[in-house]
């Protein structure tokens, strides 16, 4: 009994030099366009409240003017770190909305 060898498939190329073609056309376009807008408001969406939350968190830890304890260090390490990604988030914006 002998054994059938595969067939060379001759559809795909074998050079290393692939190159990815992305058609662009009206439809693609419309859905693309239709996730940007999607995005843009969920990303303003998480900027406005994430700011005004975090900032009133930072207010009343440190309006007591006490020892901080350790869950409210960390509450207030996380609130700055949120704050600084939130502050960095009009930037990634504007790059992402003006991106050639």
């Amino acid at each position: 009994m002998k054994l059938k060898e595969p067939e060379p498939d001759n559809n795909h190329s074998t050079s290393k030099n692939h190159s990815t073609s992305y058609n662009h056309g009206t439809s693609d376009n419309k859905d693309y366009i239709t996730i940007r807008n999607i995005r843009l408001g969920l990303k303003v969406f998480i900027l406005i409240p994430a700011l005004l939350a975090n900032g009133a968190l930072l207010w009343l830890v440190f309006k007591s003017r006490h020892n901080l304890s350790p869950p409210q260090l960390l509450a207030v390490n996380i609130s700055i770190l949120c704050i600084v990604y939130c502050l960095f988030l009009p930037f990634e914006l504007y790059f992402w909305l003006h991106k050639a």
